[in-house]
């Protein structure tokens, strides 16, 4: 039943209903990093409203996240931070770092944000903690 209702995202656009069902589902899950793997980060992402994301990442994302390995969390950052970077894509590149240890956060930093680094792609509160977090070792 929790996979099913997670499938609605791969048929496309979701109305807010079906969208906090999903975020329910996945909230009240035991077993959240494998029904998001099944269905795949991008796809709930592509598939929810600004508002909705930022549930997704509040609820969630910090235990999806921490549970993925570098090139996972490497492609997501280089995904959300190529053309124009949101604001709550911004804040999804500050969780999945927070993620990270310093080696790997430094490494993305390097790898995703080329010459001008990924400071170039956040604004606001997110270049902030952006900062914050290139401090600690």
């Amino acid at each position: 039943m929790q996979f099913y209702l997670l499938q609605e995202a791969h048929e496309g656009g979701t109305t807010e209903v079906e969208e906090k069902m999903i975020l329910s589902v996945l909230e009240k899950s035991g077993q959240v990093v494998t029904l998001i793997e099944k269905t795949d980060w991008r796809i709930i992402w592509d598939n929810l409203s600004d508002k909705n994301c930022i549930v997704l990442i509040k609820t969630v994302g910090k235990k999806y996240w921490k549970e993925q390995r570098y090139p996972k969390k490497r492609d997501e950052v280089d995904n959300m931070a190529s053309g124009f970077t949101s604001e709550v894509e911004g804040k999804a590149i500050i969780l999945i770092l927070e993620s990270c240890s310093p080696l790997e956060r430094e490494k993305i930093d390097e790898e995703v944000g080329g010459i001008f680094g990924l400071k170039s792609d956040l604004s606001g509160e997110n270049l902030n903690k952006f900062f914050m977090l290139k401090q600690k070792k």
